[in-house]
């Protein structure tokens, strides 16, 4: 770019090499076939003339040919990534926010082009990078349309259908479609569920896959991608967004976490899509306001001046999240901090959402809190599970599992992985698997329990029911009855 940016300087040999770039790239245009010269060709035409890449590329688009097309998108290619990586000016490719916004309709046209599929791979990059960049913000009805999404979402399943992949581990991101679905915001949820419905796809295998993805990705981005997928593709609670958006954020908190996402300019694409979770509100805006905590701060500062105190704090820490965590009172995690009676509080006032409910079980199995009186009615933990386990919601019935597995001072392992066993094939039971496994990672006998009840179960379960079993039994003598 450097040497571009100057055509004036450079020497015979430098320009016999530009010419000769550009004819092989334009031979790989008129043959269809994809080249990595395109992107030569662009950094030398968008300095043709004085008046600029923009301008340039505005010229090409008006020119609608397929070699004008591929020399535009990769000018714009370019562009958004010298604008993420904050040298646009220094190469001449700045622009007004919200001006690139002038080529979503053009990007668009890309991504929907099934006559040069090769190609596809530069529009969807474009469009990523004008959402990491922010360019998406106030002008999402430009950017995000249903008639993409749909297109897109027929070439995920069919490619789907065809290799069985969500993940590309050699380039450690989602494969290149499902990275673009992830970008929408958690409204297309409804639209998507309608157009799966009529392809007739079940989506039950892709959740289990993008679940585990969440659970096992360190890379933050990709976490937080695969929730937006989640939020998508299946039907997410209210408890279980909750749950992870104060997991995703809890691990931001980490410096080294915060370092690579600014190393990898990351940082606004993962805001604008925790963002998008936290404004998903099905259930209702005064919900969400009255339970939400947005306070999450990404300041490198204020993390690196707190980070010794958080280090040496056990309890003040916000936990990775309770099974459906309810603020109510000036943003305290009551549960998190042990303060179980308070905790109670909360979720009474909140009675009549099944999370809050779920919760209360949860407290009272385990004995951190001694009764649940609500309205002047004592409930036990079959009660307050009831009509969860109706609904076949997930954390409703490994709650109450786990009820019936205790017998004193042990449990009967078969007693709950009988009854969970009615639920396999019609309850996202592996839904509820972070909870536990955050369990399992504090020791927690019960956290050992679940994990592997949902390895007998086959549900996609990473690592072995035996694997697990081994380590339980060591860890905790004649406490787990096989």
């Amino acid at each position: 770019m450097e040497m571009l940016y100057n055509t004036r300087e450079l020497s015979v040999s430098q320009r016999f090499v530009r010419e000769t770039a550009i004819s092989f790239g334009k031979d790989a245009i008129a043959k269809n076939e994809f080249s990595d010269y395109y992107m030569l060709i662009a950094a030398i035409e968008a300095y043709k003339g004085e008046d600029g890449p923009y301008k340039c590329v505005d010229r090409l688009i008006s020119q609608k040919t397929h070699e004008s097309d591929v020399i535009a998108i990769n000018i714009l290619v370019l562009a958004t990534w010298l604008i993420r990586i904050d040298k646009a000016s220094k190469f001449g490719y700045d622009i007004e926010g919200g001006n690139l916004t002038d080529y979503a309709e053009f990007i668009i046209r890309g991504i929907l082009d099934d006559t040069h599929e090769n190609l596809r791979r530069d529009y969807y990059v474009t469009f990523s990078d004008a959402f990491v960049i922010g360019e998406t913000v106030d002008h999402e009805e430009m950017w995000f349309k249903e008639s993409v999404f749909e297109h897109i979402l027929h070439i995920v399943i069919s490619q789907y259908i065809e290799d069985q992949t969500v993940f590309d581990e050699n380039d450690g991101c989602f494969s290149k479609g499902f990275e673009h679905l992830s970008l929408y915001p958690c409204q297309y949820n409804t639209f998507c569920k309608k157009v799966l419905a009529e392809l007739k796809f079940d989506p039950t295998r892709i959740v289990e896959t993008i679940r585990e993805i969440y659970i096992k990705e360190d890379a933050i981005i990709n976490k937080v991608r695969a929730a937006k997928l989640l939020i998508l593709f299946s039907d997410i609670q209210y408890d279980e967004r909750k749950t992870i958006v104060k997991e995703i954020e809890h691990s931001a908190k980490d410096i080294k976490v915060r370092q690579r996402l600014k190393n990898d300019d990351l940082e606004k694409a993962f805001l604008l899509s925790v963002k998008q979770i936290k404004e998903y509100s099905p259930e209702g805006e005064n919900l969400i306001e009255s339970l939400d905590l947005s306070s999450f701060s990404m300041d490198p500062e204020i993390l690196l001046s707190k980070q010794n105190d958080e280090m040496g704090e056990t309890r003040g820490i916000i936990s990775d999240a309770t099974l459906a965590s309810t603020y109510l009172d000036d943003n305290v995690d009551y549960y998190a901090l042990g303060r179980y009676e308070e905790a109670k509080k909360q979720y009474l006032e909140y009675f009549d959402i099944l999370s809050s409910r779920n919760n209360l079980a949860y407290m009272l199995r385990r004995g951190e809190i001694h009764s649940v009186i609500h309205e002047g009615i004592s409930y036990s933990v079959e009660d307050l599970l009831k009509d969860g386990i109706a609904a076949q919601e997930p954390y409703s019935l490994i709650n109450y599992a786990l009820h019936i597995a205790w017998n004193k001072d042990h449990y009967n392992y078969n007693t709950g992985l009988v009854f969970l066993m009615q639920y396999r094939d019609t309850s996202p039971l592996l839904s509820a698997a972070s909870w536990w496994y955050k369990l399992r990672r504090e020791g927690e006998a019960e956290g050992y329990v679940v994990l592997m009840w949902l390895c007998d179960m086959d549900l996609g379960l990473s690592g072995t029911k035996e694997e697990l079993e081994v380590a339980a039994k060591k860890k905790f003598i004649d406490l787990i009855k096989f």
